[in-house]
């Protein structure tokens, strides 16, 4: 007895050896049950499965009651993934033994494996009351907290489990990776280094370690430490992935991939390799290959059961669906992608890198721009310390250089780094063309501690595509966030606006254009915004934002100066859990406008209006995502209350008056109200009819909002159907859609969609608002097919209409509908060239007012009868080849649209909208070189 207790004391103090050392000096006589026990469970610490089997076994031959050794046979059972017959086990050895704190750790693990999670913890809860001094038990209890993401309580019962036995490595371990939830490094580090000293051959102090140096940004000792940790464990999949994650981040692709692959074949069930070779893969040029690893870590994601809760494995899932939609935009397919990051956040709301990648999918999305920096702004709000910067221009709506938006690709051009490491990034980027097209950006950004940061600069100028259509951006950010505990961040945003531009819009008669037309914006913005994680599954989020903007338009007869200043404040709660999501939130908008137009003639100058508005905003909604009554079911039901009033007082020229002296009309007293408050019924549904096929259906309207920095919290989508476009302030909309999407196999993705818009639009007619009736339609399509690892195909065609029924002018037309056709196809090879070839195909109809027709303004009176009928037929073909260097240094793209120098008649959707944005065709060639680089 003795010998065993000297075993037992040096099991509990951490030596291994030393126990060991006791047990084999015992006779063979003199080992009992209580021997084999003890050996087995030393053995199982280990990892020595195999060689505690037989011990266990010769313990139940002669006492089939034994309860611990019913319980170490039960976490065997669950460590072979035997999950029902851990179960069993850990039951029996519960029933014998109630009061038996190993049987109740025991049975906590069997839960576990089952996703029972809550009565996993009612049995650790109730371990450590009947073993209150019972180290490993608080340790255990630990780890589960930590699974659950309750960092707090993981924290506490780590360092309970120190106090009651600090020389023992597995308490000094938990306790290591609770305080790097905190990021409290030095203390993770500490703890760390006295597990390895009280059990060098120990492998997972190591890993913590690495993990902990990495983080402070000791990259080469950090990957040091993990390569200890897989010699000490060569056959550890989730070790061998770590170290390849972090020669993913020394830039060697080449042992980064041997260890993923060797992780791969050490268990075939984790899908942890497979989402980091993924990344690997796609910035290695290789995003066929990218794609199909992704697929297959989704497939495997519930195998994680046993390290990670039910709760945390939706959020893995949700991770993983975000990151499976980056391979799917570097391949073009931008509406398999946009419909991933919506399943992302069916699953968790609160997936940061969710919001992002759809706030990305959206970049070449017609009039999608408000719910793209809304998604951004959701994302940073949400996203975790991160050395990883938002570029200054992602944040504004209507920045745009040339046809189709940015030069730069999105997803391509996201460097990303895989560990968070305390050091500076440097990202610059560079583009020029023809059209006199040259702009930069430059961001600089990093991370101390829990303090991140970032710095950025952005410009751009074209003269355009004719005459007038120059723009100029010039745009700044700074942000910074800051994490005050593992539940609560903060962080502050400045960003500044210096935009001119001309004429930028196309109609269909391409001599239909201002040749004087100038317009200014500046404008200031500041952001405050907090994060706070109320539990593992409710978190609040709240932003404050402050604005200034000064725009004025100008032509050869009037100038228009216009000011708004204000603030924006809004709140928003969410609920996750296994069954349901809750989002409520609310928001409150003051804004005060003022607006003078002055008309210039050669001889005088006058003023014709000056207005203030004085705009109160308020809205309250409440969104519930639930599957009912089977999974293959997904409900979306909520609503919204807004209530938008604008009060315009000022002075105005009247006809209705007499001439003054002048000769001109007298102004006449402003006082027009515009009060829209309307509550908003939300409902989407979702049906799995198989395993990759989705039927998606919406109904829901809303009321467009005077954003001034075009961004909201309030969730953008019903059912993956968008909800916030850039209509005219104080719309009301009324939306039906359904949507079938899916994929025949890993190689062809397919979808069909189809909405219809009614919309109710203010319009100022002489001294009151009458509201026109608007509709649009729109049919979608795309087929992707994946033909091998390096060629893509896709075709996504729609068709647009568009229908006015009362208000019409020359540059209003009263109805249009279009017909594009895209065709594309582009090649990647695993040297790093990419290309892409794109041919679209474009019928428009379009029934315009003749210039000196009146206009009518009365929702009564019929629409003009001088009327023409128009229509166009063209084919616009662009291409694009591009570089990206070895290691992620960067990448060097060259793009050419319109590459015939197509000329032709078209009529963009400007006139329908509060921004003007270039228009994703135009009839002139254009081409722009671009470079980024990312040290």
């Amino acid at each position: 007895v003795s010998n065993l207790e000297s075993a037992f004391d040096a099991y509990r103090r951490g030596d291994l050896s030393a126990a060991f050392d006791v047990l084999d000096r015992i006779p063979e006589g003199q080992r009992s049950n209580t021997y084999f026990t003890l050996r087995s469970g030393l053995l199982l610490t280990v990892g020595r499965v195999d060689e505690a089997q037989p011990d266990i076994a010769r313990v139940l031959a002669e006492n089939p009651g034994d309860v611990n050794a019913i319980s170490l046979k039960s976490i065997i059972a669950v460590a072979q993934n035997d999950n029902d017959e851990a179960l069993g086990l850990a039951e029996k050895a519960v029933n014998t033994d109630p009061q038996s704190a190993p049987a109740l750790i025991a049975l906590s693990y069997a839960q576990q494996a089952r996703f029972e999670l809550e009565a996993a913890r009612e049995s650790l809860e109730k371990a450590v009351e009947l073993a209150p001094g019972d180290a490993l038990a608080w340790a255990r209890l630990a780890e589960l907290q930590l699974s659950f993401g309750d960092l707090d309580s993981a924290l506490e019962a780590a360092e309970k489990a120190v106090s009651l036995n600090p020389d023992l490595e597995r308490t000094q371990s938990v306790l290591g990776f609770a305080a790097l939830t905190q990021i409290d490094i030095d203390k993770a580090k500490s703890a760390f280094e006295k597990a390895i000293l009280f059990d060098p051959a120990a492998p997972l102090p190591r890993l913590g370690l690495g993990l902990a140096k990495i983080r402070q940004g000791d990259l080469d000792e950090g990957t040091e430490d993990m390569e200890i940790a897989a010699s000490l464990d060569p056959d550890n999949s989730l070790i061998r992935s770590y170290l390849g994650k972090a020669f993913y981040e020394k830039k060697d692709k080449r042992w980064a991939g041997k260890e993923l692959a060797m992780a791969k074949e050490l268990d075939p069930k984790d899908p942890t390799p497979w989402f980091y070779d993924a990344i690997l893969k796609q910035t290695t040029n290789r995003p066929v290959e990218a794609l199909h690893d992704m697929q297959k870590a989704i497939a495997l994601n519930d195998n994680r059961a046993v390290y990670r809760s039910r709760l945390r494995l939706d959020e893995d899932q949700a991770a993983r669906n975000t990151s499976l939609a980056r391979p799917f935009t570097d391949i073009g397919f931008n509406r398999t992608a946009s419909l991933e990051a919506y399943n992302s956040l069916a699953h968790d709301q609160t997936n940061w890198s969710a919001h992002r990648f759809l706030s990305d999918s959206y970049t070449e999305t017609p009039r999608h721009e408000i719910a793209r920096t809304s998604e951004l702004l959701q994302s940073q709000l949400l996203q975790p310390l991160s050395s990883n910067p938002v570029p200054p221009r992602l944040a504004f709506s209507d920045v745009n250089i040339v046809a189709g938006g940015s030069p730069f690709a999105m997803g391509f051009n996201e460097l990303t780094a895989l560990f968070d490491s305390d050091k500076i990034r440097l990202t610059a980027s560079a583009f020029g063309g023809n059209n006199d097209t040259l702009g930069n950006e430059t961001i600089l950004s990093g991370l101390y501690n829990k303090i991140a940061y970032s710095f950025g600069q952005f410009h751009s100028s074209t003269d355009g595509f004719r005459e007038n259509s120059n723009v100029r951006n010039d745009l700044y950010n700074a942000f910074v966030q800051f994490q005050a505990t593992p539940d609560i961040d903060f962080q502050a945003e400045y960003r500044r606006r210096d935009t001119r531009r001309g004429d930028i819009e196309q109609r269909f008669d391409p001599e239909n254009f201002s040749s004087s037309s100038q317009q200014e914006i500046d404008q200031d913005i500041g952001r405050f915004g907090a994060h706070f994680t109320l539990s593992p599954n409710s978190d609040l989020i709240g932003t404050v934002v402050f604005t200034d903007l000064d725009a004025t338009t100008t032509n050869r007869s009037a100038t228009t100066e216009s000011s708004i200043d204000g603030y924006q404040g809004e709140a928003q709660h969410i609920f996750h859990s296994e069954w349901i999501n809750l989002v409520t939130g609310g928001r409150c908008y003051d804004l005060a406008k003022d607006s003078k137009t002055t008309t210039n003639t050669p001889r005088f100058s006058f003023v014709q209006r000056a207005i203030q508005s004085d705009i109160d905003q308020c809205s309250a909604y409440m969104y519930g995502n639930v599957n009912w009554p089977f999974e293959v079911f997904r409900w979306t039901a909520g609503f919204s209350y807004d209530s938008y009033e604008v009060e315009n007082t000022g002075s105005a020229l009247s006809p209705r008056l007499p001439p003054g002296p002048n000769g001109l009309p007298q102004s006449a007293p402003v006082d027009v109200k515009l009060r829209v408050n309307k509550f908003n019924p939300k409902l989407g549904f979702q049906w799995r009819l198989a395993e990759d096929i989705k039927l998606r259906m919406a109904y829901f309207k809303s009321v467009k909002l005077q954003l001034p920095t075009d961004q909201t919290i309030e969730q953008t989508h019903v059912a993956g159907f968008n909800q916030l476009y850039d209509d005219f302030n104080g719309t009301r909309a009324e939306f039906y859609g359904i949507g079938l999407n899916g994929k025949a196999h890993d190689h062809f993705f397919f979808g069909v969609e189809a909405f219809k818009r009614k919309l109710d639009t203010p319009n100022l007619a002489g001294s009151e608002y009458v509201f026109d009736v608007w509709t649009e339609k729109n049919y979608r399509a795309y087929s992707y097919w994946v033909i091998d690892d390096n060629w893509i195909a896709a075709i996504e065609p729609r068709f647009e209409q568009f229908r006015l029924k009362h208000f019409a002018a020359p540059s209003f037309p009263p109805s249009i509908d279009t017909v594009f056709v895209p065709l594309s196809l582009r090649y990647f090879n695993h040297s790093g060239f990419f290309a892409k070839f794109k041919a679209t195909f474009v019928h428009q109809n379009v029934d315009l007012v003749e210039s000196g027709s009146s206009i009518v303004t009365s929702p009564f009176a019929p629409i003009t009868p001088m009327i023409v009928a128009k229509d166009e037929d063209f084919v616009v073909v662009d291409t694009a080849i591009g570089y990206r260097f070895p290691n992620r240094w960067g990448m060097l793209n060259l793009e050419v649209n319109n590459l015939f120098d197509r000329k032709f008649r078209f009529h963009d959707d400007n006139f329908r909208s509060g921004r003007k944005r270039i228009a994703e065709i135009i009839p002139d060639r254009t081409f722009v070189a671009s470079l980024t680089v990312s040290f």
